[in-house]
């Protein structure tokens, strides 16, 4: 990831992550680096974002994030599986700097387009650029936005 592209005096395609608001990542339109195979497509999820689908152990995602200042914030994953296999446990790790940060399971959700939110982990960002990279432990675990709430 480039943090040194800038236009109009800001990097290019880092998300800025708000200590007040947060920030909701599009899962498919901001990530920076997708791994050969992952499609980044428009999904019926709320807020008509881009979807990451079509998902393989060893898959990955990279997003570059910016924070104005240091903070502690709630990361979760809105995710969806067609995965027939309704035991089948899905999972997905969050990585922040190159250091595992949280892991998201699931399991089949009912469709591709059947999107959940799933459990929320503590995640502490200090001031600066940052590279989160999400990485698929298994299949068809799709994902149409990463959420970083503030912690309280």
């Amino acid at each position: 990831i480039d943090f040194n592209a800038v236009s109009n005096g800001r990097p290019v395609g880092v998300i800025e992550l708000d200590t007040a608001a947060g920030a909701k990542i599009n899962a498919g339109a901001n990530a920076a680096f997708l791994s050969p195979g992952l499609r980044a497509e428009a999904t019926q999820d709320e807020g008509g974002v881009q979807a990451i689908f079509n998902a393989t152990a060893g898959s990955v995602a990279r997003y570059a994030v910016h924070a104005a200042k240091d903070g502690k914030y709630g990361v979760s994953l809105r995710v969806a599986s067609g995965q027939t296999n309704t035991l089948a446990q899905l999972a997905i790790e969050l990585y922040l700097d190159g250091e595992i940060a949280a892991t998201f399971n699931a399991t089949s959700t009912g469709g591709d387009q059947k999107w959940i939110d799933t459990m929320s982990y503590p995640v502490e960002f200090k001031q600066g650029f940052h590279t989160l990279e999400l990485r698929w432990k298994s299949d068809g675990l799709n994902v149409s936005r990463i959420n970083l709430t503030p912690a309280k």
